[in-house]
C-alpha cells in the first residue's frame, strides 16, 4: 500500500517539493469508516496576532453515549475528541478579526458547539469550551492543521475499532477464546496513545530536520495497521453462539 505513495515521498527526501503536496494527495484518498462529513477540508486563512474572546451561547438537546465509550473520550488528546472538519471550522472561525465578519464567526461556533453537544452528550460543551481556548490561544501553518486533521481522524477510527472489539468481548468473551482479539485491543491502545503523543506535539512543531517526511511515512503506517483492524473486525462472526450450540 505504500508503493502508492514513494513517488511522492522521494520527491520529498530530493528536496523537489514541500510535504504539503505529497500531503495533500494523500488527503483525497479516503479514510476508514470516515463519515462524508469529516472528509470535507477546511482551508486555513491567515493567521493573525490580535483575537478577541467570543462568548457563544446556544443550546442543544443532549446526546447518551455508553459510559465506557465516554472512558474512551476522556483518555484522548483534545484534537483526537474533535472531528477533522470541526478542527477545520474552529481554525478557521478564530482568525476572523474584522468588525463586520464577527457574525459570520459566531454562527460557525454556535454550530459546532450544537455538533460536539449532539456528538458527545454531557461532555460536548465541555469540550466545546477547552478546543474554544486552545484555537484562540494557538497558531500553527496550514500543513500542520492538515496533518492534525489527519492525525485526528485516525484516533477516531482507532477508538471506534477499540470499542467495537471490547463490546464483541463483552458479548461472547466467556465462551470464546478471543486471546487474539485481546491482542489487537491492546495494540489499538498502544497505536492510539502514539497518535495522541503526535498530537500533543504537532501544534508546536515547527517541522524542522525532515519532520514532515516523518509524519508523511508514520501516519501511512498507522493507516495500514487501521486497515488491518478494519478488517479483523469485519470479519468477526455476528453471532458465534450458534456455531458452539449455545
Amino acid at each position: 500500500m505504500m508503493d502508492e505513495y514513494l513517488p511522492e515521498i522521494i520527491s520529498v527526501i530530493s528536496g523537489d517539493v514541500s510535504a504539503e503536496k505529497p500531503i495533500n494527495q494523500i488527503e483525497l484518498i479516503p479514510d476508514i469508516a470516515q463519515s462524508s462529513d469529516e472528509q470535507k477540508q477546511v482551508l486555513v486563512v491567515t493567521p493573525t496576532e490580535d483575537r478577541k474572546e467570543l462568548m457563544v451561547n446556544s443550546s442543544s438537546p443532549l446526546g447518551i453515549q455508553q459510559q465506557s465509550g465516554k472512558i474512551l473520550e476522556r483518555q484522548s488528546h483534545l484534537l483526537a475528541r474533535i472531528t477533522p472538519d470541526e478542527i477545520g471550522q474552529l481554525h478557521q472561525a478564530l482568525q476572523i478579526v474584522e468588525p463586520y465578519q464577527r457574525k459570520q464567526t459566531q454562527v460557525i461556533l454556535e454550530k459546532v458547539k450544537r455538533l460536539m453537544i449532539a456528538r458527545l452528550g454531557d461532555v460536548g460543551t465541555e469540550v466545546f469550551d477547552q478546543s474554544f481556548r486552545f484555537f484562540t490561544n494557538t497558531k500553527f501553518l496550514a500543513i500542520i492543521l492538515k496533518l492534525i486533521q489527519r492525525y485526528s481522524r485516525m484516533a477516531r477510527q482507532t477508538r471506534l475499532f477499540i470499542q467495537q472489539l471490547k463490546d464483541w468481548v463483552k458479548q461472547y468473551g466467556e465462551a470464546l477464546d478471543n486471546s487474539d482479539i485481546n491482542l489487537g485491543i491492546e495494540n489499538l491502545d498502544i497505536l492510539l496513545g502514539q497518535m495522541n503523543k503526535r498530537l500533543e506535539e504537532l501544534p508546536t512543531d515547527k517541522l524542522l530536520g525532515g519532520k514532515e517526511l516523518i509524519y508523511l511515512l508514520e501516519s501511512e503506517q498507522f493507516r495500514e495497521q487501521l486497515g488491518f483492524f478494519d478488517k479483523l473486525i469485519k470479519n468477526l462472526p455476528e453471532n458465534p453462539l450458534d456455531r458452539l450450540g449455545f
